[in-house]
């Protein structure tokens, strides 16, 4: 949001004048002028996936190392200038 409204002070435009990416796809993304573009990393999956891990430590059920991979997803919006016409 600091950053909409530095472009704001400084008359610059988003996205004619830059691009802005979001991480997180925060509450107020689709509501800024123009909504942001953002990256979603599925909150709810990754605290249970933690929380799945950690009982199974506490429990000595698990003592290995793993590697869980949550993919993230792109909530594409209007805060990215479109240059090419093939994506």
């Amino acid at each position: 949001m600091g950053t909409y409204k530095a472009a704001r002070e400084l008359s610059l435009k988003i996205p004619e004048d830059f691009s802005i990416i979001g991480y997180d796809n925060i509450f107020c993304s689709e509501i800024l002028d123009p909504p942001l573009t953002s990256v979603n990393y599925p909150k709810t999956i990754t605290g249970k996936t933690g929380i799945n891990m950690l009982l199974d430590q506490i429990n000595n059920r698990e003592n290995k190392s793993k590697t869980i991979i949550i993919e993230p997803g792109l909530v594409k919006r209007d805060s990215v200038k479109k240059i090419i016409d093939r994506f």
